[in-house]
C-alpha cells in the first residue's frame, strides 16, 4: 500500500512524532510500505515558512523527510485535471490536489483534517 502524507503529518513525523498515532505509525514503518509527501504540499509549506507561519526552511523539510525515507512525487497534469472533479467539498486547493494525487496514484491519504477525513473516503486519521 502507498501512503500520501497531508503536511501537517510530515511536519509531526519530523517534529511531533507523539501527535502521529501508533496504529499509523505502525503502518508507516511496516517494510513493504511507501510514504510520500506531494510536491504540492512542500509548496504550501514554502508559502508558510515565507509568511513567518513556518520554523522550517523548505530545504529542511526536504532532509527530513529524506531522513524518514519519504518520497516526493510530482504534480502532474492528470492530477490538475482530477483536483476538480474529485467530489471533496474543500477550499483548499492544496487538499483538493492531494486528494486527485491519491485516486490518481491509488494511494491512502493520511490526514488529520477533519474534512477530509469526513468526504474523502480513502484517508486515514493519522491521530489513530
Amino acid at each position: 500500500m502507498n501512503y500520501l502524507l497531508d503536511s501537517h503529518v510530515l511536519l509531526w513525523l519530523m517534529a511531533e512524532s507523539y501527535k502521529v498515532g501508533p496504529k499509523t505509525k505502525k503502518i508507516l514503518s511496516e517494510e513493504f510500505e511507501t510514504p510520500s509527501i506531494s510536491l504540492a504540499s512542500l509548496w504550501e509549506l514554502e508559502l508558510k515558512y515565507n509568511k513567518g507561519k513556518l520554523p522550517l526552511s523548505i530545504k529542511q523539510v526536504v532532509e527530513g523527510a529524506d531522513g524518514l525515507g519519504i518520497n516526493i512525487i510530482g504534480i502532474e497534469l492528470s492530477h490538475i485535471l482530477l483536483s476538480s472533479k474529485t467530489g471533496v467539498k474543500h477550499t483548499d486547493p492544496f487538499d483538493l490536489m492531494l486528494c486527485a494525487q491519491a485516486i490518481a496514484e491509488d494511494m491512502t491519504l493520511v490526514t488529520a483534517d477533519q474534512i477530509l477525513l469526513k468526504n474523502f473516503p480513502n484517508s486515514i486519521d493519522a491521530r489513530l
